[in-house]
């Protein structure tokens, strides 16, 4: 499979189906960069490319769950490049693994509120790098990564209030009160299974 950009176009953009008698049909879709939601799960999809914030400026929601993808900045390039970006879901792409390192975000990224890294090998250096640089976060998607109990120096984000954590080695409750902030007035969940 190609690039994100090559994908979404395969799959978003003008098709031309044989209708019989030598006719071709031809749908007319909307342009790429109108699309607000795309889904990409599972199509064997190992990089991003260039051009995808142009061609995908509109995109509030990207699954591409189930992929090939390698590189956490490839990730990170995905949350800072399209700004209109609510939900990433990049859970199942195990070449992903070994996710100590950073997605390289260039800047706070505000708009982003539910990141899915299921089954990624995300390890809480990177998830701490995540917790910081989106500030706006509200869902975190963490199951069957591996983890053991959140460390005591992970930054703690107020806004979190969905914590997926099902299928990780997470021993301590009491651990995961870093990882949601102590308030009355606001309702978090650590979900485990």
């Amino acid at each position: 499979m190609g690039d994100l950009v090559t994908a979404a176009r395969a799959k978003y953009e003008d098709d031309a189906e044989d209708a019989g008698d030598g006719a071709v049909m031809c749908a007319k879709r909307p342009p790429l960069n109108s699309i607000k939601e795309i889904v990409l799960s599972g199509i064997g999809l190992a990089s991003i490319g260039d051009g995808f914030a142009d061609a995908m400026q509109s995109v509030r929601v990207l699954d591409l769950s189930g992929n090939a993808l390698t590189s956490w900045s490839d990730v990170g390039a995905i949350i800072s490049g399209l700004s209109q970006l609510v939900s990433l879901d990049v859970s199942r792409n195990p070449g992903l693994g070994g996710g100590a390192g950073s997605m390289g975000l260039k800047a706070l990224c505000p708009s982003l509120k539910i990141l899915q890294l299921n089954s990624t090998g995300a390890a809480w250096p990177l998830i701490a790098d995540s917790v910081t640089n989106l500030p706006g976060l509200v869902e975190l998607g963490l199951s069957s990564n591996g983890l053991g109990d959140v460390p005591a120096d992970l930054p703690c984000s107020p806004a979190v209030s969905i914590l997926w954590l099902g299928e990780n080695s997470v021993e301590s409750w009491a651990s995961l009160q870093v990882g949601l902030p102590s308030s009355s007035s606001s309702s978090q969940s650590a979900l485990l299974n």
